[in-house]
């Protein structure tokens, strides 16, 4: 499994409620991105530990200590495994942000303006830039 691109998690938010204003679905695709996230971790702790010939108490007691909170080198993370998974942690950045500017697009988009006639996405290191009345006047 792989963690859902912006556009999956901002449409299952929706799904989840339709009629929730932006900041509901923006909030609940962060709760929807730490869900999957933990899965994740979880899947390849077990993925790990399930290859190794552990009698079932340790391997608990193993799993539980690594997918708990733990500081290294004065940074602070939620478990080992996103400690040793920063890629993955990084990835989340690129997907949360893309999240914000699909969400800001689909208010525009309920409000009734057009992409490329009343706004247009990722032009001069801008995420969205809205015409009024449009970009032709």
């Amino acid at each position: 499994m792989s963690i859902p691109s912006a556009s999956e998690l901002v449409e299952e938010a929706t799904h989840i409620d339709p009629q929730a204003d932006v900041n509901a679905i923006h909030a609940k695709t962060y709760e929807l991105m730490m869900r999957y996230k933990e899965q994740y971790y979880e899947r390849k702790v077990d993925a790990f530990l399930n290859k190794l010939c552990l009698e079932h108490g340790l391997r608990e007691r193993i799993k539980r200590a690594m997918l708990e909170h733990v500081v290294v080198e004065g940074v602070e993370y939620n478990n080992f495994m996103e400690e040793a998974s920063r890629r993955i942690s990084q990835t989340f950045q690129v997907v949360s942000g893309n999240i914000a500017e699909i969400c800001c697009e689909k208010e525009l988009i309920r409000v009734g303006l057009r992409k490329d006639v009343n706004y247009k996405r990722k032009i001069e290191r801008t995420d969205i830039v809205v015409y009024f009345p449009s970009f032709q006047m």
